[in-house]
């Protein structure tokens, strides 16, 4: 992940507007400004890089953050939003998906939530709340509902990362590919083999890792530092 990724923080409680700069210091997100309304984005600091990432705090009122989010989008088109909530019961939360890039509810701790931010820029878009439970879809017209209960068991943080040792180096990238967002057909692409030879390589992986799905291998892969060290899909090789 990149580092000192210039964040802005809008959040109308000042107690969480503080609470997530703290939570966010000496992390990847360095934090620009925070605002407690969206229409104070004009008082950005002059001479700043501009924000990639936007945290924007969930009013009560879903038209309202719907606003909010239109707000931002005007004023900063390029950069990722990602909407937070201290509930994980929010109405319309797909609706907001459409207009965001990821919907983060009720986050347990700030190694939850720095990893979802990791998430929102691996062009995934997704709802995480307390307890782990994402939803994600890579096409805005399809909400895959990919992932249930996918929190380790107890003691079994180490294990599952000690699993991601027994993948090979082809596997390694293929996983780095597939964590990009990247079809079978991208992969094979990249790397100079078959669609054949991807399924084959991908069902290793899950099996090893012991996921159900490519979108699990994903959040395995982020969770357990896989994605930040591994080839970028780039780097072509020939090896099979």
């Amino acid at each position: 992940m990149k580092q000192n990724i210039p964040t802005i923080i809008v959040e109308r409680q000042t107690l969480l507007r503080k609470g997530l700069v703290s939570l966010l210091h000496h992390s990847p997100y360095q934090v620009l400004a925070s605002f407690s309304a969206a229409t104070e984005l004009g008082d950005l600091p002059i001479g700043e890089p501009p924000p990639m990432l936007v945290i924007l705090g969930l009013s009560a009122n879903c038209q309202q953050t719907a606003e909010a989010l239109e707000q931002v989008r005007s004023a900063l088109p390029v950069c990722k939003i990602v909407v937070m909530a201290e509930s994980n019961t929010v109405e319309d939360v797909q609706e907001l998906l459409h207009r965001a890039d990821a919907c983060i509810l009720n986050v347990s701790s700030r190694d939850v939530l720095l990893k979802s931010l990791d998430l929102a820029f691996q062009e995934l878009k997704f709802i995480v709340s307390s307890q782990l439970h994402l939803r994600i879809h890579t096409q805005p017209s399809a909400m895959e509902a990919a992932i249930h209960d996918f929190s380790p068991p107890k003691n079994g943080n180490e294990s599952r990362r000690q699993s991601g040792l027994e993948l090979s180096e082809r596997e390694r990238q293929i996983l780095a590919s597939l964590t990009r967002g990247g079809s079978n057909k991208a992969i094979a692409r990249t790397y100079c083999i078959t669609e054949t030879t991807v399924k084959v390589h991908l069902k290793s992986i899950l099996r090893k890792i012991g996921v159900r799905n490519r979108t699990q291998a994903a959040v395995w892969a982020v969770e357990n530092g896989f994605f930040t060290h591994s080839p970028a899909p780039e780097d072509r090789v020939t090896a099979k």
